[in-house]
């Protein structure tokens, strides 16, 4: 009876032999196709043996066998043969039927590497009747056609012309090749790459006979070894680190296969490895190998050009560069420090690789990824020198200035990933970082100093880059330029201290006229400042600026009035907003730290806790930082900070045809502006606009607070009251270097400016006064009065109806510069007259006007006011004369007490407001009873009766004066004599 496997081949070639009987045309015209696909599975006849290897690893195989092929290749001119096996499970039926019928059973099939189904078919190339043997399955294929392609025959175990191996074997009877087929046939062994087995699934073993090659893992290290069966010797072929970088999740419109990018990097360098899909594919020009499952032709000489190979192409720099780390993690790693001879030093042919090579590089350039005898560094930070140049600067001496050596000499591609190169650059730096504590260390390091000049000289000798000094304290290396010369070593350690570049000169003039002849300077006053504003290093270490100041407060003396200009507008120092930002700023534009500064502004820097308002307060507002509370306050006030709140330069630029402009306008009310300018720079000085913004927001505390602050430092303010021109020349005969702008030539010109903007916003500034705590009763500072002690001393007490500044400012300069009045003048007496005039006549509004003619003999001068007829009198109309005259003459008709009450009460229900012009004057004023007095024919026509000093004797109105109010009156009769 048939066995089933029997009876299936049976069963395939029945169908073969129908298919050909029913399509014959058909037939020849698929064979023609086929035998074309067969063609173009390779270039190259030996291929078939990768295809039988692929579908090795893609087999099953039991648990505890080694996975493994053998061939056993005999070629021979007559013929000669191959003999292929593997240990895996046996050919199933849908295996025998997927090899016959060009069916592939992997498609789609992610756990294994073929998905063509003709890839085996490729054997046709080699052999005319293949043989199979697997699991009770014997039969052979023709190669003479499709049918015999498709129509297995079935060979008895008996017949076969090969010993069966154990698993699936393969007896390929050679065709007729040619010599060349023949020979490479017979070098398979020494040609077969054993770096094939890394990437396989399953396959460890490959065995061409007498050769045995096999891959085993020891530690984290691949081992690719062979044996000769003959020799019975086994030898390491290759050594290889396998690195499998985190896999990247394939986008949603990609179909989807093995994602994992895998990297092999030989232990010791072997040339150049190929590229690999599962198998290898084609040469990289990389010495490493690289894995991934990328599409390949069905050659598998080549990839395709489809969307998954692109996307693989796009994540190889990322892998890459994990790799690299991962061979870099551990110290201990066999490629921690020589990964770099693994990587290409010349341009790839394979344009793909090409572009991830040059990205990786590009990230390469960021990581701590080249090892040197201080641990991990990035390439940017690593020197290329040779033994000689190593020599010059120990590498212990180089990782002073975060430069390293690295471990490995590979430096043409450490010049690729931004290494530098050994040269006197690097010198130069070195010099200049370590100087201080060369010349500290100079006994120790005289050999190192004398290496390092003799390079320097021999290398840059032409042009004196690098400058060699002799000094007492040892030599000196640094570029000529604006380097001080010291006298002293003590000055050569203050000047480092305060982070200057400063050089120790011979002691001979000889040397240091030579010195300043390369550009050095002598350590003067002027030349250290010089030489700190020109330096933008200078000041950026917050403790060298302290220096730095103190140093220019103790020469300031000996600085010109133009270097202290420049000083205060160009020194930056370390400064902090009211925001709490730190920043550089001139220390002009700063604030020196005083309690009453910090309080107005209640910044983050204020000294309580305490918001003055809502507001954010102004950030052009700078405060010293606080490293310089150590200096006294008036040495950062003399070099230029603010102890007040500080004005802003402003520069302000008009054309030479705009002759209309306010600031040419202000020019022109003091001087002549030059007619043959060719433009006009004007400046002056103003508050900052937020700071503005800021203080008129805020409540009468802050303002009050603001206005004594800038009257205490009064004296910082009268400088500034200027308007300064600077100007060039629009005809070139005006200027000797015959240009129509020459800054060299330019005039600068300034004048007194009596209200400057600053000033302006002071006297428009809303400030609280007496009149009432609202700010309805605010006024402009220009229209508010600030009596003297003296004259507010008279009042007693009472509040007059004025806008009396509500602050206690005693600086009189300030406050005439403010239009403040600190005097008492008929004005102003006037328009409180004016202002009681609106009120209804009373008590307290006899008062009110007592006191103000009281304060009206106070007068500076005659001159200083004129008598007009409109002054307001409150008078009695009509005068009550009986009530009066019995009060006088003592008269029994009542008790003087009811005669004065009912006089009061006349005089009150009579009270009236008069203009000066309705009354008059005739006679002096005479004493009566020692304490009362009348003016005598003080009577209008209509017998009105002006206000008199015994009326307010009656009405209980305390004296405000050794002269009464009847002598005030007098007084203004003499001044200012009226007709009745």
């Amino acid at each position: 009876m048939d066995s089933p496997q029997r009876a299936f081949i049976a069963q395939l070639a029945r169908d073969a032999t129908q298919f050909a009987s029913v399509a014959p045309r058909l037939q020849r015209g698929l064979g023609n196709v086929v035998a074309g696909v067969v063609d173009q599975l390779s270039t190259s006849p030996l291929d078939f043996v990768y295809q039988l290897l692929q579908n090795a690893d893609d087999k099953e195989y039991e648990d505890g066998v080694v996975p493994e092929m053998g061939f056993i290749i005999k070629p021979t001119v007559a013929g000669g043969y191959v003999h292929a096996w593997d240990n895996g499970v046996p050919l199933s039926n849908e295996q025998v039927e997927a090899l016959v019928t060009f069916r592939s059973t992997k498609r789609d099939d992610n756990a294994t590497i073929g998905e063509k189904g003709i890839g085996w078919h490729s054997v046709f190339r080699v052999s005319h009747a293949p043989h199979v043997y697997s699991g009770g399955f014997s039969f052979k294929l023709g190669g003479g056609g499709l049918e015999s392609m498709l129509r297995p025959q079935w060979v008895e175990e008996s017949d076969l012309p090969f010993q069966p191996r154990p698993g699936t074997n393969f007896f390929l009877p050679l065709r007729d090749l040619d010599d060349a087929t023949l020979r490479d046939l017979d070098s398979l062994r020494e040609r077969f790459s054993p770096s094939s087995l890394l990437f396989l699934r399953r396959l460890r073993r490959v065995c061409i006979e007498p050769e045995r090659f096999a891959v085993e893992l020891d530690g984290d290290v691949w081992v690719v070894r062979a044996q000769s069966s003959k020799h019975k010797i086994e030898k390491v072929v290759q050594q290889v680190l396998l690195v499998r970088p985190p896999v990247a999740s394939p986008p949603a419109d990609v179909q989807a296969r093995d994602a994992q990018i895998v990297f092999a990097f030989p232990l010791v360098p072997s040339g150049t490895q190929s590229l690999f899909a599962w198998l290898p594919v084609m040469a990289s020009g990389l010495k490493f190998l690289v894995h991934a499952d990328f599409v390949t032709t069905l050659s598998r000489e080549a990839l395709l050009a489809d969307s998954w190979n692109a996307w693989l192409w796009r994540q190889l720099p990322q892998a890459l560069v994990a790799a690299i780390e991962q061979l870099v993690a551990s110290h201990e790693g066999p490629l921690y420090s020589t990964w770099l001879n693994l990587w290409p030093s010349s341009d790839l042919h394979v344009p793909e690789l090409r572009v991830s090579i040059s990205e990786a590089e590009s990230a390469l350039r960021e990581r701590t990824v080249v090892g040197t005898s201080k641990g991990l560094r990035m390439p940017t930070s690593c020197v290329l020198a040779g033994q000689e140049e190593k020599a010059i600067l120990p590498d212990t001496e180089l990782a002073l200035i975060d430069r390293f050596y690295p471990l490995c000499d590979a430096a043409v591609v450490l010049k690729r990933l931004g290494a530098e190169t050994f040269g006197p650059d690097l010198l130069r730096t070195y010099v200049k970082d370590q100087s201080l504590s060369l010349l500290r260390r100079y006994k120790s390091e005289a050999r190192l100093l004398d290496r390092i000049l003799k390079y320097l000289m021999r290398h840059e000798a032409s042009d004196v880059a690098c400058l060699p000094v002799s000094t007492p304290a040892g030599p000196r290396l640094q570029s000529p330029g604006s380097q001080l010369i010291a006298k002293t070593g003590e000055e050569v350690r203050k000047f480092a201290e305060m982070g200057l570049p400063v050089v120790l000169s011979a002691v001979s003039s000889s040397s240091r006229a030579w010195l300043e002849g390369l550009g050095l300077r002598r350590s003067t006053p002027e030349a250290v400042l010089e030489t700190i504003l020109s330096s933008e290093e200078c000041g950026s270490d917050i403790s060298k600026s302290v220096l730095q100041l103190l140093y220019l407060y103790t020469v300031w003396e000996e600085l010109s009035s133009a270097s202290r200009s420049r000083l205060s507008s160009e020194l930056l120092v370390w400064s902090e907003t009211v925001g709490g930002d730190a920043i550089r700023a001139p220390i002009q534009s700063t604030h020196v730290r005083d309690p009453c500064l910090m309080r107005l502004f209640n910044g983050s820097l204020a000294v309580d806790s305490s918001p003055l308002s809502s507001i954010s307060p102004p950030f052009s507002v700078r405060f010293l930082s606080s490293a310089y509370d150590d200096l006294e306050a008036g040495a950062v006030e003399k070099l230029g900070a603010w102890a007040t709140v500080r004005l802003e330069e402003r520069v302000v630029e008009v054309p030479s045809g705009n002759r209309g402009h306010t600031l040419i306008d202000q020019w022109v009310e003091i001087d002549k502006l030059p007619a043959t300018a060719s433009g006009y720079k004007f400046r002056y000085w103003d508050f900052p606009e937020d700071v503005c913004k800021f203080i008129d927001a805020e409540d009468a505390p802050t303002k009050i607070a603001f206005l004594e602050i800038v009257a205490s430092h009064w004296d910082a303010y009268e400088p500034c009251r200027k308007l300064c021109l600077q100007h060039g020349w629009r005809s070139k005969r005006q200027c000797p270097h015959g240009s129509t702008s020459c800054e060299e030539c330019s005039s600068t010109k300034s004048q007194r400016w009596d209200l400057p903007p600053f000033l302006q916003k002071l006297r428009a500034m809303q400030v609280p006064t007496t009149l009432g705590s609202e700010r309805r009763h605010w006024r402009r500072l220009d229209a508010t009065i600030l009596l003297p002690p003296r004259e507010s001393a008279r009042l007693g007490g009472l509040q007059l109806p004025l806008p009396v500044l509500a602050a206690d400012i005693n600086h009189a300069t300030f406050l005439r510069a403010c239009g403040v009045a600190t005097e008492v003048s008929a004005d102003i007496l006037l328009r409180g007259l004016l202002q009681l005039k609106q009120c209804r006549p009373s008590d307290e509004l006899l008062r009110h006007v007592q006191a103000f003619y009281s304060l009206l003999e106070h007068v500076t001068s005659d001159e200083a006011f004129q008598l007009t007829a409109d002054w307001p009198i409150l008078a009695c109309d009509p005068c009550p004369r009986e009530l009066e005259r019995r009060a006088l003459e003592g008269s029994q008709h009542g008790e003087v007490r009811e005669q004065q009450e009912a006089l009061h009460n006349e005089i009150q229900t009579n009270l009236r407001w008069f203009a000066l012009r309705d009354v008059r004057w005739d006679g002096t004023p005479r004493a009566v009873a020692g304490h009362f007095a009348l003016l005598s024919q003080q009577r209008t026509a209509d017998a009105r009766r002006v206000y008199t000093q015994f009326v307010a004797d009656i009405l209980r109105v305390p004296d405000v004066g050794a002269t009464d109010l009847v002598d005030v009156l007098d007084q203004l009769a003499r001044r200012c004599p009226l007709n009745s």
